[in-house]
């Protein structure tokens, strides 16, 4: 969709804008990822119930958390950087006694090596289990219907390199165990500070082709270590730098 302002030189800087945003052609690769993505949702479905079972109960601890309910798997979000991107966003605050609080969001049921493996979130009453493969963590966020069915919301991919940090995380939201209907792929880059760069590829998926939209994200550190502010590229204005409010490491 294409929006026009009365403001002609604000309409050349959002076509502008448009443009920078979708040009960096990776059609390819996305629709490689929706094939594999896609792929491992048929391969998943027909064990959903079976898999989330056999892996609840493997939980020897729990935990529990209160908020971020906009935000994938709430406080245990796998995204450094999604509840400081977007406005209006918090990941809320894990719960140390219970009876303290009125409203409880997230259940998380942790392995006996501490692994998370499950990931309820109540309020919506989503269901999502974890499986690990070396260096990937697989998530399946699912939902019961009336009938004791279910049906596949979330599949959630993250790859960690030899120091245990986050490189990758692809989520697609699936369409009626069918299909994927969009896809959202960030990826990052580290330096001795901390997080350095993140490229974020939202995609939406049509009958004809992708509708892509690539943003890179460049963060930078207080003398102390702490994010201090992050830059957007590209951006419809020239001011695209951004102060970061929390005291907060990536």
């Amino acid at each position: 969709m294409i929006i026009n302002f009365k403001d002609e030189k604000l309409n050349i800087a959002y076509k502008e804008y448009l443009i920078n945003k979708s040009a960096n052609d990776n059609t390819k690769f996305i629709k490689e990822e929706i094939e594999r993505i896609t792929n491992i949702l048929k391969k998943i479905l027909p064990n959903c119930d079976k898999l989330y079972k056999i892996t609840k109960e493997k939980v020897v601890t729990k935990k529990y958390a209160s908020g971020g309910k906009l935000i994938t798997r709430g406080y245990l979000c796998p995204s450094p950087i999604y509840d400081i991107v977007t406005g209006n966003c918090s990941r809320g605050r894990m719960i140390k006694h219970l009876s303290k609080f009125k409203e409880i969001t997230y259940e998380y049921g942790f392995d006996k090596n501490d692994n998370l493996i499950i990931a309820n979130y109540l309020d919506l009453d989503q269901h999502e289990f974890l499986v690990y493969d070396n260096n990937v963590v697989l998530g399946i966020t699912f939902k019961y219907s009336q009938n004791q069915k279910y049906d596949i919301l979330l599949i959630n991919e993250c790859v960690y390199d030899n120091k245990d940090r986050i490189i990758s995380y692809t989520q697609g939201e699936c369409f009626d165990n069918k299909s994927i209907s969009c896809l959202n792929i960030e990826k990052y880059n580290y330096d001795k500070l901390g997080l350095k760069e993140a490229y974020v590829t939202q995609v939406t998926i049509n009958d004809n082709s992708p509708i892509i939209d690539n943003t890179k994200y460049i963060f930078q550190y207080d003398k102390n270590g702490y994010l201090e502010y992050y830059t957007v590229e590209p951006y419809m204005f020239k001011d695209n730098k951004f102060k970061v409010h929390k005291k907060i490491r990536l």
